[in-house]
């Protein structure tokens, strides 16, 4: 996979790809180039939109390289297959928790990908997250088990999911993630709780007859908080990490939530994010979704947004300093067991997370390992000074 250095270097001509645009140095791209730029739209998580987008259009998508053109058309044809074997698993499931009694939200990206997008299958993604009320975690993952799921808690620092992996008899992996919070980050967690998220619930009727996701208003005011919660963790695509806050998966999705949304819509998304106090990220990610991909943006929304009802703790999430992340976190939790807990799992997180973060490295190294990541976090953060 390519560095993130090439995948910023290249975010500006697949923004403009995905405007409809065709900039001359993709035209001009010779092989080598041509494999970046597909590779910097898997990474981006938009190379299913573009060939959906391209395809119609056959002038423009004969004149893109080559090259561009058929791994596009590969990712494109491997994602509709895992999207039918995927469809299929989430209906057992979603059947097996619903027999259980267990009502479930579907969260992002499953839910944008039946609810928004023409085609499932361009909305890329690893894994579907389910929603449920904290007394029902454990049933969930019971159920789930029964289906042939097996239970993987990697995450690290204050607990908002637990991940379940299958393999079915195709090869193809299905990533599911129960949460009972919205966000392991602790600013975010309380955005809203199950109970108010059910309420404003609609229905996705196109993925199954049990299917519900977020309203319109909190999918936003969940996407624009998500995006701010990956500016200093990262994402992960075939198992590499990337530390980029403008994933242009991320912003397409805004923007077809903003195109969603009427006066009414605006008003309430407006009023809950200053009463909740993420303002300033919400209005960051509209900019951006803006600025790249043209989303429209209510000029009254931006500028209700641009001024908070009180000063906004979560905004300083935005600054370049994984300190200031980490402090801003620390500050969220409540109470000082709380922050105790932050603290150690932030500095010796639980064997799972050092397993993924470290997969060739045998078990026994565990202590060497913890001494490294201190001293590789000390070196990046005097090399940031500088």
């Amino acid at each position: 996979m390519p560095s993130i250095e090439t995948v910023r270097r290249l975010t500006s001509p697949i923004a403009a790809l995905l405007r409809g645009e065709v900039p001359e140095a993709v035209l001009a791209a010779d092989a080598e180039e041509a494999a970046a730029l597909a590779q910097a739209c898997v990474v981006h998580g938009v190379h299913g939109v573009l060939y959906h987008q391209f395809t119609s259009m056959p002038a423009e998508w004969a004149a893109l390289p080559q090259t561009l053109r058929e791994r596009l058309e590969y990712q494109a044809r491997a994602a509709m297959a895992w999207e039918l074997a995927h469809k299929a698993e989430l209906i057992r499931c979603l059947s097996a928790l619903t027999d259980a009694g267990i009502e479930v939200l579907i969260l992002k990206g499953t839910a944008l990908a039946y609810s928004l997008y023409s085609v499932p299958s361009i909305r890329s993604r690893g894994d579907t997250d389910l929603f449920v009320r904290t007394d029902d975690v454990a049933t969930s993952c019971d159920v789930l088990a029964e289906l042939g799921y097996a239970r993987d808690t990697y995450s690290q620092g204050v607990g908002c999911e637990v991940n379940l992996t299958k393999q079915d008899r195709f090869g193809l992996d299905h990533v599911l993630d129960v949460h009972w919070r919205l966000s392991g980050n602790e600013v975010f967690a309380a955005l809203f709780d199950w109970e108010e998220a059910h309420r404003m619930s609609v229905a996705v009727p196109a993925l199954a007859v049990q299917a519900r996701g977020l309203s319109p208003v909190h999918a936003l005011l969940h996407a624009c908080v998500h995006r701010a919660a990956h500016v200093h963790s990262p994402y992960y695509v075939d198992g590499d990490p990337y530390l980029e806050r403008n994933r242009l998966i991320w912003l397409y999705d805004i923007r077809l939530l903003s195109d969603a949304l009427d006066t009414a819509h605006w008003r309430s998304f407006v009023d809950l994010a200053r009463e909740r106090g993420v303002s300033a990220l919400c209005l960051d990610a509209l900019h951006a979704a803006a600025d790249l991909l043209g989303a429209a943006i209510p000029t009254e929304a931006s500028s209700a947004l641009a001024h908070p009802k009180r000063s906004e703790i979560s905004a300083q999430l935005l600054l370049d300093s994984a300190w200031r992340g980490a402090w801003v976190e620390f500050r969220a939790q409540r109470g000082l067991a709380a922050r105790s807990k932050y603290l150690r799992d932030l500095l010796f997180p639980n064997r799972q997370y050092m397993q993924r973060k470290y997969p060739k490295q045998p078990a026994w190294l565990l202590p060497y390992l913890y001494l490294r990541r201190v001293l590789e976090g000390v070196h990046r953060r005097l090399r940031h000074f500088r």
